[in-house]
C-alpha cells in the first residue's frame, strides 16, 4: 500500500499476547477517512501477522500498537494478514464506530472490544493457537463429566477437530470450571487428537481412572 506519510491507516485493532485468551493482534474495525478503506483489501476480523516485515504475532497489545505507529509514518506499508471472515459475510462490510477516527486506539476496553464469532478463529495455523493443559481428578469410578464432538469421519475421510459439545454439573470436570463448551481437545496425556476418530478417543478417555490432562485451545466466546 502507498500512501503519503503519516497518512492513517483507519484501523483500530484488539488482541495481543498480553489479553486474556492470548488472542494475536486482530482489526476490530477500518474506518472510512484512512487509506485502507480506500484501497478496500483489509476487512474488520483480519488478523495482522506482519508490517513492513516487522512479526506481530508475539507481540503484547502495546508493542503492536508502538509498530504500527511506527510503521505507519513510511510512505509505503505491506500488511501480511489472514482474513478470518469470508468475503460473503455480513460482519465483513460493516463500518466501525464513528467516533474512533484515529488511526488506533491507545485504550483498550475488553469487555466491549468486537470480536469475531469464535468458529472463526479455527481458520489460524496451529502455530498461532495457544493451548493449555487442564488436569481433571476424580477419586471414583464417575465419568469425567463432557461429551465431545468431531474427529476423523472414515465415510468422507475428513479430519475435524474435537470439541468439547457439553459439561454436566456435579462432574469433575463442572467443578474444576476451566473447561468449556467450544474447547478444542488437541492432546490427552500428550497424545495428539489429529486422525482420531470419536470411536477412538472416548475409550481412550474412559481408560483414565483417576487424573487425565487435557490440552485444549480456547477461543473467546467459545462457551455455548
Amino acid at each position: 500500500l502507498k500512501k503519503e506519510p503519516r497518512t492513517s491507516l483507519g484501523i483500530t485493532i484488539a488482541g495481543g499476547r498480553d489479553c486474556r485468551s492470548r488472542l494475536p493482534v486482530y482489526i476490530t474495525s477500518v474506518q472510512p477517512v484512512g487509506c485502507l478503506h480506500r484501497d478496500g483489501t483489509i476487512r474488520k476480523g483480519d488478523v495482522l501477522l506482519s508490517i513492513n516485515g516487522v512479526d506481530l504475532t508475539q507481540l503484547t497489545y502495546n508493542e503492536a500498537v508502538s509498530v504500527l505507529k511506527t510503521q505507519t509514518a513510511q510512505s509505503q506499508v505491506i500488511l501480511r494478514v489472514i482474513q478470518t471472515i469470508s468475503e460473503n459475510s455480513e460482519e465483513d462490510t460493516e463500518g466501525g464506530n464513528g467516533d474512533e477516527l484515529d488511526f488506533m486506539e491507545d485504550q483498550r476496553d475488553d469487555a466491549h472490544t468486537w470480536t469475531p464469532l469464535w468458529t472463526q478463529w479455527l481458520g489460524l495455523p496451529s502455530h498461532m493457537h495457544w493451548c493449555r493443559d487442564i488436569v481433571l481428578q476424580k477419586t471414583n469410578n464417575e465419568s469425567w463429566g463432557f461429551s465431545i464432538v468431531g474427529g476423523y469421519e472414515e465415510s468422507h475421510g475428513q479430519q475435524q477437530p474435537f470439541f468439547i459439545k457439553t459439561i454436566v454439573p456435579g462432574t469433575p470436570a463442572h467443578f474444576d470450571g476451566r473447561l468449556k463448551c467450544g474447547d478444542e481437545i488437541v492432546a490427552v496425556n500428550g497424545v495428539t487428537t489429529v486422525g482420531m476418530n470419536n470411536s477412538s478417543l472416548i475409550p481412550m478417555l474412559k481408560l483414565q481412572k483417576n487424573k487425565v490432562t487435557l490440552t485444549v485451545v480456547s477461543w473467546p466466546g467459545s462457551l455455548v
